[in-house]
This record gives C-alpha cells, sequence and structure tokens, in this order.
C-alpha cells in the first residue's frame, strides 16, 4: 500500500512537510491519533537540535504518527529514535510503513534508527532505563502513553540520567487533568465487555497536566521552559478534528477526549540540567 512513488528525495527535502503530511493522511485512524499541527510541531522541535556536532537520539512513549516525524528525523540524520508500546502488532504496522517509505527514500536500513520496544516505558529492566545501559543520552521525547501525572513523572524520572544537558520534552493529551488512573478508558473497554462503569476518586483530579508538568519540571531542572507552538495557533483550521469530528464527539462524551480546551493539547518545554 505504501510502497509507491512519493516524488524524488531532492524535492521532498524542498517540501518535508508536505510529504510527512502525505504519510500520516494515509495511516488508518487507529494509528493517526495526533493532530496534523500537533505532527508538524514535533517536527518544528526536532529541526531546533544541532546535528552537526552530535547524532541525536529521540525517545517516544506511545507509538503512532508521531513515530513517522521522529523516524523521519532520525533516519535522515543518522540518529536514533527508542519507541515503547505494549502493543506489539502496532510497532509492526508502522515499521512496515516506515521501511516502505522512509527508508526507501534514504536508502537505510531501518533497525539501525529505529529500535523499538513491546514493553513499558516504565519497567525498571525493559523500559526507559535501559538508556543508562546503552550509555545513550537523550535530546528529545514524546510522552504518549498513559495520560496520566503519575505516570508522566515516572518517565520523566527514568528520563533524567539520560537527558541531556539541553533536551526537550513534549507530551500529547496535556489537557487532561487525571492524577493516577485514566478512568474514561478503563470505563470504555469495561463497556465494551458488559461491565458496569466504576466510579471516578476524588483524588484522582489534578490541574491540566501542562500547568502540573511545568511545576514539575521547574523543580527538576535548572530551568524548564514551557515553548510556544504552532497547535496553539493553529488547531482550529486543522482538518484532522473535522475529519474525525463523529468518533472526536464520541471520545467527548465519555471523557477521552477535550474539545472544549483543545489549544492545550499539545505541550513542549525546553529544560536545562
Amino acid at each position: 500500500m505504501y510502497d509507491f512513488y512519493f516524488g524524488e528525495l531532492e524535492d521532498i527535502l524542498e517540501n518535508e512537510e508536505d510529504y510527512l503530511i502525505f504519510l500520516k493522511r494515509m495511516l488508518p485512524r487507529w494509528s493517526n491519533s495526533i493532530p496534523d499541527s500537533e505532527y508538524l510541531d514535533i517536527f518544528e522541535i526536532l529541526n531546533k537540535i544541532d546535528t552537526k556536532s552530535k547524532k541525536p537520539v529521540l525517545v517516544e512513549t506511545g507509538v503512532g504518527a508521531s513515530s513517522l516525524v521522529m523516524s523521519y528525523f532520525a533516519i535522515k540524520n543518522e540518529s536514533k529514535l527508542y519507541s515503547w508500546d505494549i502493543n506489539g502488532s502496532k510497532i509492526a504496522f508502522l515499521r512496515g510503513v516506515v521501511n516502505d517509505t522512509i527508508c526507501k527514500l534514504f536508502s537505510k536500513p531501518l533497525h539501525k534508527h529505529w529500535i523499538t520496544i513491546a514493553f513499558s516505558s516504565a519497567d525498571k529492566y525493559l523500559g526507559i532505563p535501559i538508556l543508562m545501559e546503552k550509555r545513550e543520552k537523550v535530546d528529545f521525547c514524546f510522552l504518549d502513553s498513559i495520560h496520566t501525572l503519575d505516570h508522566i513523572t515516572t518517565e520523566i524520572r527514568a528520563l533524567l540520567p539520560v537527558l541531556n544537558d539541553m533536551a526537550y520534552i513534549s507530551i500529547d493529551d496535556a489537557n487532561y487533568t487525571i492524577r493516577h488512573t485514566n478512568f474514561p478508558i478503563i470505563n470504555l473497554l469495561r463497556k465494551k465487555l458488559g461491565l458496569k462503569p466504576v466510579k471516578d476518586t476524588p483524588d484522582n483530579k489534578c490541574r491540566e497536566l501542562y500547568l502540573e508538568l511545568t511545576d514539575f519540571l521547574k523543580n527538576n531542572f535548572r530551568s524548564a521552559e514551557l515553548l510556544n507552538n504552532q497547535h496553539n495557533k493553529s488547531y482550529p483550521k486543522d482538518i484532522y478534528f473535522s475529519y474525525y469530528k463523529s468518533d472526536k464527539k464520541v471520545m467527548d462524551d465519555v471523557g477521552m477526549e477535550k474539545l472544549d480546551n483543545l489549544e492545550h493539547r499539545f505541550a513542549a518545554w525546553k529544560v536545562k540540567k
């Protein structure tokens, strides 16, 4: 399906965003879960990284459309992307897409640039901590696994020893207000199993994740700057939301989407240790 002509390399390099959006919009819905504007914001931040004096290392928790833009950057710049996701089938599908498109474009092998781990990012033996054993220094991470404050801070704590002195941290669903348990997803799956919903707990509420994490990062880094991004400005015109309007409304009804606060769905910080 993806093995066809996308244009000459020199033309694509002059219009990289068009090419990346081209690839993203061919994905099926189950692997295309972030807006186009957020996808391009990730690419914009990646392009701030110094690639002349080093080979950057990227980290992703939760594979999807973000895997395309991050693997593109890694393959193009002779770098590495480490991705964690418990869904091995989703990883395999996306690896096939990247192999038939980006790897073919640059004539480079996938396995040298995209390392995937079908396990929990928070695991002591197979999660983010393995980057210490690999002696990697991370320049950018996109955290998109379990959208709770407790889990994201666990991932960031695991990243602390392996982040470069200056790095970028970004998250999806930064407008969530969930502290420890993602009840909307739990109850959706329980409903599909014919089970009654379970009630949320009072201690599960927090401020929006981008606010909580700004404070958390400032307490754990010498400096942490919340970046302005294009998604905040362009999301009203993002056709992603109109194209998936029907299922987004259902997701909003069950609490899995925050359509009343899309401005803060994506957040990114520049941090210094």
